[in-house]
């Protein structure tokens, strides 16, 4: 059930085969879970993109700000970043 979830779950899906193998899982149910997961999330994917293609116009008046924001916080951590370093010299 674990690997059936975690095939759901962004980040832990590639992370659910090191558990599984760790508890000796068979082969064969290890691969009817996961093939099912990852169908489930690949049609889950399929349905949005059909419903957000749909809805373009709509997706895009939200997500236009949103990315200017994002990309705002980015530059604004990165100079940050890059004015608060302490470069180290290294002796070779």
């Amino acid at each position: 059930m674990a690997v059936l979830l975690c095939r759901l779950v962004p980040g832990m899906r590639s992370l659910i085969s090191i558990p599984a193998g760790i508890e000796a899982m068979a082969l064969a149910p290890f691969l009817l879970v996961t093939a099912i997961g990852s169908g489930l999330w690949t049609a889950l994917l399929a349905y949005a993109g059909y419903w957000l293609g749909a809805n373009f116009r709509q997706v895009e008046a939200y997500l236009n700000p949103v990315s200017y924001v994002i990309l705002a916080i980015i530059v604004v951590w990165y100079v940050w970043r890059v004015v608060t370093h302490k470069g180290q010299l290294t002796e070779a």
